[in-house]
């Protein structure tokens, strides 16, 4: 009589695992996808309440088939909102190459590397301007809620905005690139209820910071 209740006792455990198992992935959402047979590296992974940043060293250019391989294996149980851009190794300096992003859906877009695009550190800084701005040049006109930054032009031309440590986008190439949405540090227009201060002498002053 002991042994068959042994028995139950023992099958009982083995579901009781099996099924914490199973809560576990749902919990997480995670499937386990098999990494791609891609030579990679995450060199960052960041997440805030609008959006997950990762970027990637690669060490050559693949396909965009290969491209959305390595996106579908990083973003699995991710959030909704997940910007992955690749750098090639040696050529990271310039920004990315490509990007991968979920806005939810995916987008692949494959942006090219500085000598594709005629680009070389020489020409990204010719400018004497050095892009430090802040609060107290622009008066009522400043557009953001910090107080000082600095903008950079990079290839594409991609505008940005450098505070804090995060970098914002300016135009849709940066946004297209995955970098952070201007949205939370830009200033409501006091003068006319909701709108927000013009970005334009901004993005125009960014711009003439490239070549």
């Amino acid at each position: 009589m002991l042994k068959p209740i042994a028995t139950i006792a023992a099958l009982s455990l083995v579901s009781l695992y099996f099924l914490g198992q199973m809560a576990t992935s749902e919990d997480t959402g995670m499937t386990d996808k098999p990494r791609p047979n891609v030579e990679f590296e995450v060199i960052k992974d960041e997440s805030d309440q609008f959006k997950r940043s990762v970027e990637v060293l690669l060490p050559n250019r693949i396909s965009e088939q290969q491209l959305a391989e390595v996106a579908a294996y990083l973003h699995q149980g991710g959030e909704g909102n997940t910007f992955i851009g690749y750098q090639i190794d040696g050529d990271s300096d310039y920004g990315y190459w490509a990007t991968t992003n979920y806005t939810p859906d995916l987008n692949v877009r494959v942006i090219g590397t500085a000598s594709e695009l005629g680009t070389d550190m020489e020409s990204q800084s010719v400018s004497a301007d050095t892009g430090e701005i802040s609060r107290e040049e622009y008066g009522e006109n400043w557009p953001f809620t910090v107080d000082s930054g600095r903008l950079e032009c990079w290839r594409g031309p991609a505008a940005v905005f450098v505070t804090n440590g995060t970098v914002y986008q300016l135009n849709g190439v940066a946004k297209q690139m995955g970098h952070a949405p201007i949205d939370p540090i830009w200033r409501d227009n006091p003068a006319i209820p909701g709108t927000k201060i013009s970005l334009g002498p901004v993005i125009q002053r960014a711009l003439k910071l490239c070549n």
